[in-house]
């Protein structure tokens, strides 16, 4: 999140958002929470990665720990810091191990669509956990079927 507000920051944004550390506390205390009652409910001894990024997506969504610090700014830039940081968190999960693949064409075309798909879904869209997960588990198994032809 530092690194994230960090880039805001180069952008001509600097002191304008910061980590509201006891709200992120929450945010950590309630992903534990969730994860052991699933871990319980299912007997399960470790969760796996997409849940791991879904619930902490969620509960920053739900939280808001970046909050804006300044009263009169009139950007529209920050208003959504939280909904930008987990679409970075969530884009660089999916991506992990591809980073280096160059996207040009329709693959570019068909990324920039999701991402901007999935950052409208984060801002407006009601969301939960299990829906998170399962994106990112339905995004994964889409890259076996890189030529499908029902999903084009």
């Amino acid at each position: 999140m530092a690194n994230f507000i960090a880039r805001f920051a180069k952008l001509g944004h600097e002191g304008q958002l910061k980590i509201n550390e006891r709200i992120l506390m929450h945010c950590v205390l309630e992903y534990f929470e969730d994860i052991e009652k699933v871990k319980s409910a299912h007997d399960l001894e470790h969760t796996n990665s997409p849940k791991v990024v879904a619930y902490t997506a969620y509960w920053i969504l739900r939280r808001h720990p970046i909050q804006i610090v300044v009263e009169d700014d009139s950007s529209e830039t920050l208003v959504f810091a939280n909904e930008k940081f987990v679409l970075t968190m969530l884009m660089s999960n999916l991506t992990l191990g591809s980073e280096s693949k160059p996207l040009v064409g329709d693959q570019l075309d068909i990324y920039k669509a999701f991402a901007n798909s999935l950052y409208y879904y984060l801002k407006f869209r009601k969301l939960d956990a299990q829906t998170l997960e399962m994106m990112i588990l339905a995004f994964r198994a889409g890259g076996l079927f890189p030529e499908c032809n029902a999903c084009q």
